[in-house]
């Protein structure tokens, strides 16, 4: 039942953004969408179960979460970063005389 609702979840959003946005010029654009709705719930939430069923047996035994820090690049501009570079300056500097 759970699997059949997936699909339908899937299925009808594709549906919706056909309908709402035309993003899919040919057919067999459409068909990848709907064989990626098929797979999507056949592998990707069985793995998903298996790493949430991982990460509470972790926790049982009181090991603890690690997050590492994820470096973002390629959504600024290198004007933008220089203008923040010169601000951060100007605030140093005016902490330094003040």
């Amino acid at each position: 039942m759970a699997y059949g609702y997936g699909l339908l979840v899937s299925l009808v959003a594709l549906f919706i953004e056909e309908v709402s946005f035309h993003r899919y010029p040919r057919w067999s654009d459409m068909l990848r969408g709907v064989v990626a709705a098929v797979l999507e719930n056949f592998g990707y939430r069985q793995v998903l179960a298996l790493w949430q069923v991982w990460g509470a047996v972790s926790a049982w035994h009181g090991r603890p979460a690690v997050w590492e820090t994820m470096h973002r690049t390629g959504f600024e501009t290198e004007e933008a970063e220089r203008t923040e570079d010169t601000e951060e300056t100007k605030t140093a500097t005016v902490g330094i005389h003040n």
